[in-house]
């Protein structure tokens, strides 16, 4: 009887059936830190609009707060008005923006304002996370005009690295990145960045917001990273990854950053381009996912 060189042994086939479940957590998680981003990243135009309508809400999470956060964004848009473009885009620039707020107050969607001490844009925050992106061989697109920390472009930031660990897997190691280097970055730039502050903004974005649809948003979002959290440390023990020397490398590569920029400004020049980047542009506006 001939032999079926066909068989795959079963420890082999439970390690594709593996790492085919976590490509598949990979891209869930891409496509929603790319619905995330464009909630934020600017209004509700038509074509987002189009896609609120037609999209399936997720409400089977293991998270009540996440599938409440659904709930609510189905049920505003199932009962929106006719003006709901104008109404949120009227919302949008108060609350995000501070628009027509006479004490200038609102949920400024910038890591720097709520991390440094005079709550001011374009602090070391906004260095850190610029070091990081072009360590990891990306950088904002030249349109872009924002302060790198916005919390659209942290998004889209993790929507990439999410997106390149999937395609690490499937590559089996033989591409440029290993999938245990990705989860790490991914694990210190959640700690180091993510969590330092967007919950806080998800607090305050219900504090300015004058429809249901915005606070929604920052309850799904305050949710879904405190999934990210947990869901990354198992995935770390899993994979044999050290988060402590995983944050302990990237605190330091931050405090080298901050070094390099207070030195710049003690010399009253401009700070230097400190990574170099292959030119892989971040585009959140282009990343909307349903």
């Amino acid at each position: 009887m001939a032999q079926d060189t066909t068989a795959i042994p079963a420890e082999q086939a439970q390690t594709q059936s593996d790492n085919a479940e976590m490509c598949a957590l990979m891209r869930s998680r891409a496509a929603m830190y790319g619905f995330l981003s464009r909630l934020f990243i600017h209004e509700v135009d038509a074509d987002f609009l189009a896609q609120l309508r037609s999209m399936a809400y997720p409400q089977n999470s293991d998270n009540p707060a996440i599938n409440e956060g659904f709930r609510k964004l189905y049920s505003f848009m199932r009962h929106a008005r006719e003006d709901v473009l104008s109404v949120l885009s009227v919302d949008y620039a108060r609350t995000i923006l501070g628009s027509g707020v006479l004490n200038g107050n609102a949920a400024f969607p910038y890591e720097s304002v709520y991390t440094s001490e005079h709550a001011l844009v374009m602090q070391e925050a906004r260095d850190e996370v610029l070091a990081i992106y072009r360590a990891n061989g990306m950088d904002k697109e030249a349109k872009w005009t924002d302060p790198e920390d916005h919390i659209a472009l942290e998004f889209e930031f993790m929507r990439t690295l999410c997106e390149r660990t999937a395609q690490a897997l499937e590559d089996e190691g033989s591409g440029e990145y290993s999938p245990q280097e990705l989860v790490a970055t991914q694990y210190g730039f959640l700690m180091l960045h993510l969590l330092r502050w967007i919950p806080r903004f998800c607090i305050d974005v219900p504090r300015y917001a004058s429809t249901d649809f915005y606070a929604a948003a920052a309850q799904l979002t305050d949710a879904f990273l405190a999934d990210e959290k947990v869901l990354l440390e198992d995935i770390a023990e899993a994979s044999g990854i050290d988060l402590e020397e995983t944050l302990a490398e990237a605190r330091a590569a931050d405090e080298r950053i901050d070094a390099i920029m207070e030195e710049a400004a003690a010399e009253d020049h401009e700070a230097p381009n400190i990574v170099v980047t292959t030119g892989e542009e971040l585009d959140p506006s282009a990343k909307a996912t349903e």
